[in-house]
């Protein structure tokens, strides 16, 4: 993907290690042409951290997430998101 992502899709999981859980955050987005491209993937760490790491990657994005708490973080707009049946949108 040479241009900014115009939508970013995010998600979570757990990773069960030896004696402890691990947070895994994945973002991937979605520009021109329909590229994917990963855009950051992180370990433990929360996604208010992760937005620094995907800033210059993306332009003004529409965020499609399930209702992880945090995710909304990860672009400005959170006054612009709404929910239906657990699923986060947002967008301009």
């Amino acid at each position: 993907m040479g241009t900014k992502a115009d939508l970013i899709q995010a998600d979570g999981t757990k990773a069960h290690g030896l004696g402890r859980d691990n947070d895994v955050n994945v973002v991937i987005g979605i520009g021109e042409n329909n590229d994917k491209k990963l855009l950051a993937c992180r370990v433990n760490v929360k996604w208010e951290e992760m937005r620094s790491e995907i800033e210059d990657k993306v332009n003004n994005p529409y965020l499609i997430a399930d209702g992880e708490r945090g995710i909304p973080s990860l672009i400005e707009k959170e006054d612009n998101f709404h929910s239906h049946r657990g699923l986060f949108a947002a967008g301009v």
